[in-house]
């Protein structure tokens, strides 16, 4: 089945400064396809899209000057959209992003990696490990991985690296050939209303009807991606599954063999052997991360020499334990962690980065049902730092939920002994940070993409207090 994209003429993409979006525009560039878009607010993202000749404009416009064959949306974008609804009005088709992933990908080897957590990291580190090789594969990820500085690219080869979201079911669109489940966490419960049917949707992403995935590779550590392992043991259909983790039982069994601020250095044993394999990101997650990525690689006929050389070109990624700079001996780094379970592993992380100073965690909770679902599960993930500022949840689009955003985190957060201190404000936190953090500490900004701009203004608030002279104080 032949791309119906690469031959309907001009698309244009709303929400095209999305980080799945911005990635389909470049892949979509980058085979001839004349792309415009739109989004609500600028940004650096679509300044690099604009220099790939795409005409984007902000705000809400019914098109830009050139009329589509085609309108793409993401799944945030609204059916009263004005965008949508004079695509509608003009009898002009609307895809949904699935819709034309899943399109462009039909004719290639697709390398599919899912999981609550990690994907990302696990996607980039893939796709060095096949370049490494000399595999000049296509990659569609979900930030802009450092070694390349984009998030999507158009190989020569027919291996595609893509991130398979499951939180609007656009993994289910795909035909992997292989893939990867780094973790079935609970979450996005907005759209599957339970546990169950988001394992059943995994399950239907590596087995269900039509797939023809000849590998998958699970996190045993994971008790989601173990009861998913089971099931798919179960069911004489299923492709061949690889476990991996640090758990005995795991067909990949892996050893940490040292942890410092500048990474790990780990070994593997069992179906994968890799002596010694060095990350440059901290954090046992990230191992983890990195034995799936390698396991896939192996399969994909990358030697394991390559695949260690490759993992030691991975220098991180765009909101993946991003260090923003440091002042006053004070060290900014930003990441997405929105989950609880990804913000206790990022604070772990962080531990011996920062060490023998403190961990400040900047936490702004992402999406009002999520905090309202997990707020004494944010709470005891927040105790991994020494020290956290809450502000109020980010919910775009979502009315607040009363007695279940950041403050009632703060109250339990404090009534089980954490150091934490709830700002009204963004800019109250970064005046307070700025007031009190000293030379040694390293703050980390978490949660969804409205709470990035606090570490270049934080960054440049340390650089002011000390032009002063001020040298800071702890608060405990």
């Amino acid at each position: 089945m032949s791309s119906v994209l690469l031959t309907i003429g001009r698309v244009h993409i709303i929400g095209i400064g999305g980080a799945g979006m911005s990635a389909l525009a470049r892949i979509l560039v980058a085979q001839g396809v004349q792309v415009s878009g739109s989004d609500v607010v600028d940004s650096e993202r679509l300044d690099a899209l604009r220099e790939l000749g795409i005409a984007i404009t902000v705000g809400h416009p019914p098109f830009t000057a050139i009329e589509p064959h085609l309108v793409v949306r993401s799944s945030a974008i609204a059916d009263d959209d004005p965008t949508v609804l004079a695509a509608r009005a003009a009898g002009i088709a609307i895809w949904s992003r699935a819709d034309a992933l899943s399109d462009l990908m039909a004719q290639m080897t697709v390398a599919a990696v899912a999981g609550t957590h990690g994907k990302t990291t696990t996607s980039s580190m893939l796709t060095l490990m096949l370049r490494a090789a000399d595999i000049d594969c296509t990659y569609v990820i979900g930030s802009e991985l450092a070694a390349t500085g984009v998030n999507a690219a158009l190989g020569t080869s027919q291996i595609a690296v893509v991130e398979a979201d499951e939180s609007d079911g656009t993994f289910l669109r795909l035909q992997p050939t292989c893939a990867v489940v780094t973790n079935i966490d609970c979450d996005h419960m907005d759209r599957w209303q339970s546990q169950e049917a988001l394992e059943t949707a995994f399950f239907d992403f590596v087995a269900g009807v039509g797939r023809s995935v000849d590998l998958v590779a699970l996190c045993v550590d994971d008790a989601g991606a173990r009861r998913l392992a089971q099931r798919l043991a179960e069911n004489a259909s299923s492709p061949h599954v690889m476990t991996y983790g640090f758990d005995s039982m795991a067909d990949v069994h892996i050893e940490m063999l040292h942890e410092s601020a500048m990474g790990v250095a780990f070994a593997t044993s069992g179906a994968l052997v890799l002596e010694t394999a060095v990350t440059h990101v901290p954090g046992r997650h990230n191992v983890l991360n990195a034995v799936a990525a390698a396991i896939v690689a192996r399969h994909l006929g990358v030697e394991s020499q390559t695949i260690v050389n490759g993992l030691a070109e991975y220098q991180g990624a765009r909101r993946r334990f991003e260090l923003r700079g440091a002042q006053a001996g004070v060290r900014v780094f930003d990441d997405y962690a929105h989950h609880p379970t990804a913000v206790a592993a990022t604070l772990s992380a962080a531990q011996p980065v920062a060490k023998p100073g403190r961990v400040v965690a900047l936490c702004q909770p992402y999406r009002w049902y999520r905090t309202a679902m997990f707020t004494h599960e944010y709470a005891e993930a927040l105790a991994h730092a020494d020290h956290t500022v809450l502000v109020d949840v980010y919910g775009p689009g979502e009315q607040p939920i009363a007695h279940k955003g950041s403050r009632q985190i703060a109250q339990l957060l404090s009534e089980a002994g954490g150091s934490v201190h709830f700002a009204e404000s963004v800019a109250a936190a970064i005046e307070y940070l700025a007031s009190t953090c000293a030379a040694g500490d390293v703050v980390l900004t978490l949660g969804g993409e409205d709470i990035r701009p606090a570490g270049p203004l934080l960054l440049a608030a340390l650089a002011e207090r000390a032009r002063h002279g001020s040298n800071g104080a702890q608060d405990g």
